[in-house]
C-alpha cells in the first residue's frame, strides 16, 4: 500500500468504528423475561396428558374466582380469570363442561375483574417479541394491552409512548398475574 492510501484506510476504519458505536447506542433496552414461560411449560404437558383443550377451575385462594383456559398445543393459550358470584360456573365445573365454563368466563355479564391472556406460541408472555411475530395480548376488563415492546427509549423523551420503566412495571405485573392464574389450573390438574 502506498503512503497516500494509509490516511484513507485510517479514515475508513474510523468511520466504521463510529458507525458500530452509533448502532449499539441506538439499540433498545431489554425488558427482563418473566416467570410465565416456566409456568406455561408446566401447564402444557398436564393438558396434553389428559387430552384437554379446555379446562377450568375455581381459585381456592379467592372466593368466587375462576380460571379457564382454551389451549391449542404449541400454538396458543387463551386464559381467562374472573370473579363470578352466580352458580353457573360451579355447575359447569361439576359437570366437567370446561368449554362452557371457559365461555362463561368470557361472556357472562356478571363476571368482574376479568383478565384475558392471549399467549401466542403457548410459551408464556414475551415482553419484546421477535420481529414479524405476533405479540401477546392481555385484556383487563375492556382495556387491551399489547406486549409489543414498543416503549419510549429512556434516552429520548417521547410522550406518545409508554416509558421503558412503566412498560417493565406493566409487564412484570401482568406476568405475575398470568403465573398465578396458571398456578390455579396446574394445581387443579394435578389433583
Amino acid at each position: 500500500m502506498n503512503r497516500n492510501g494509509q490516511p484513507l484506510a485510517a479514515a475508513a476504519a474510523l468511520i466504521l468504528a463510529l458507525g458500530v458505536v452509533g448502532l449499539s447506542a441506538q439499540r433498545k433496552p431489554t425488558v427482563p423475561a418473566g416467570k410465565s414461560p416456566e409456568a406455561a411449560k408446566q401447564l402444557a404437558p398436564l393438558l396434553d396428558a389428559q387430552k384437554l383443550t379446555n379446562f377450568a377451575a375455581a381459585d381456592p385462594a379467592t372466593p368466587h374466582r375462576y380460571v379457564g383456559v382454551l389451549y391449542t398445543p404449541g400454538v396458543q393459550i387463551i386464559l381467562i380469570a374472573g370473579v363470578f358470584e352466580g352458580t353457573d360456573l360451579d355447575y359447569y365445573l361439576y359437570q366437567r363442561d370446561y368449554s362452557s365454563a371457559f365461555n362463561g368466563l368470557r361472556v357472562l355479564p356478571g363476571v368482574k375483574e376479568r383478565l384475558m391472556f392471549e399467549d401466542f406460541g403457548a410459551d408464556g408472555l414475551t415482553p419484546q417479541p421477535a420481529k414479524n411475530s405476533v405479540p401477546d395480548v392481555v385484556t383487563i376488563g375492556s382495556d387491551k394491552k399489547t406486549l409489543d415492546g414498543d416503549f419510549s427509549d429512556p434516552k429520548v423523551v417521547n410522550r406518545s409512548k409508554i416509558s421503558f420503566d412503566d412498560y417493565v412495571k406493566l409487564f412484570d405485573d401482568l406476568d405475575a398475574k398470568y403465573v398465578q392464574a396458571i398456578g390455579v389450573l396446574t394445581a387443579a390438574l394435578k389433583k
